[in-house]
């Protein structure tokens, strides 16, 4: 066979040697999908035996009074499946089995699967993988250490809520608050990362269990240089009433950015901070127009009939089609269809202001 293929011209003996190449990897690539398939079979048909298994025997530590805590089946339980003697995969499969029911019951329950955690020394894996392991380890184990309340566990997790890494510094965030509450907050004014809309929500559903007199003070937090660390004072500020900051929160209508400024005003709204009025007509000429819509929105619902001039000369005067409309739109929100009426028959100095007006006096708006 090789003689006949030395026989051969170099064009058709190079043609075999590529043919023969191609073939011999593609032997090569399918016997190793053929080794992955069957070790990924394995994997899980391992992971279902020991799904079940595991499954069993937390219905039984949480339901039958002979595998309570202190019973001897329980001590058997905890000697057999300590952590320290489990291969990685069982070990896994136990973890995500006590997460999953975990996050389905509360009360007694909760603390039974709690104590077993921590009696099983599961907790020490978690541990080591935020000390020593790769981000994703890190939030792996941030999350399952604050589901079950190792509060230990703390001082090693606030270590990264200002971590570069976006997913790393969110999930220690969430976790510290979830294993230290209210008092957790002490990190925020620190922070030189931003806090996303979508975290800020996130703590916020956190906290909201808690009573108002529970929230620290978060006045100093109006200091920062981080944009994100105000408006998260802001939106607290709000949800919890505390109107004894409404003034500090006005300040920030004068912020450069108007992002902040206009979340600040939504702050005065939802505080009904009505002794804020006279300031923000004050601040109005001082601030982009973006903020001035927005002032023009908060003084129609907090506002009064005091305001109705401020409100008629913005339509006279500003060629601007949203602080017209919103001007024209809180006259009609204060009682004003009086000076509508005149300023729809008046010679106004900008045409397009005659139609926001009648607009404004549509009883079908």
């Amino acid at each position: 066979m090789w003689d006949y293929y030395l026989a051969q011209d170099f064009a058709s003996r190079f043609i075999g040697g590529i043919i023969f190449i191609l073939l011999f990897f593609s032997i090569i690539l399918l016997i190793g999908i053929l080794i992955s398939r069957t070790v990924t079979n394995r994997k899980e048909k391992k992971q279902t035996y020991w799904n079940d298994r595991f499954q069993n025997l937390l219905v039984k530590i949480l339901f039958e009074p002979d595998y309570a805590k202190g019973q001897s089946k329980y001590q058997k339980i905890v000697d057999k499946y300590n952590a320290r003697t489990l291969p990685k995969l069982v070990r896994r499969c136990l973890v995500d089995n006590m997460m999953e029911l975990h996050k389905g019951v509360s009360g007694e329950s909760a603390i039974v699967l709690q104590d077993f955690y921590m009696d099983v020394n599961l907790d020490y894996y978690a541990k080591v993988d935020v000390k020593r392991g790769a981000w994703y380890y890190k939030a792996r184990g941030f999350r399952e250490l604050s589901e079950f309340n190792d509060k230990s566990a703390y001082k090693l997790i606030v270590k990264y809520v200002d971590h570069d890494n976006k997913i790393l510094r969110q999930e220690a965030q969430y976790a510290a608050v979830v294993l230290k509450g209210p008092e957790a907050l002490d990190f925020v004014p620190k922070l030189k990362t931003p806090i996303s809309e979508w975290q800020q929500l996130v703590l916020l559903e956190k906290l909201i269990k808690f009573m108002p007199e529970d929230i620290p003070n978060v006045d100093n937090w109006l200091l920062s240089d981080n944009d994100s660390v105000i408006i998260f004072a802001s939106r607290i500020i709000a949800h919890f009433q505390k109107f004894q900051s409404g003034e500090k929160v006005l300040v920030h209508v004068l912020h450069e950015r108007p992002y902040v400024a206009v979340k600040c005003l939504e702050c005065i709204k939802e505080l009904q901070f009505k002794r804020g009025c006279g300031k923000l007509r004050e601040f109005y000429p001082k601030v982009k127009p973006e903020v001035q819509v927005r002032i023009l929105d908060t003084l129609s619902e907090l506002g009064d009939t005091g305001d109705l001039n401020f409100f008629k000369h913005e339509i006279e005067e500003r060629e601007h089609f949203d602080i017209a409309m919103h001007a024209a739109l809180a006259l009609r929100e204060l009682g004003g269809k009086a000076i509508l009426k005149i300023l729809d028959n008046k010679e106004l100095k900008f045409p397009k202001n005659k139609e926001i007006v009648r607009h404004a006096l549509d009883e079908r708006i």
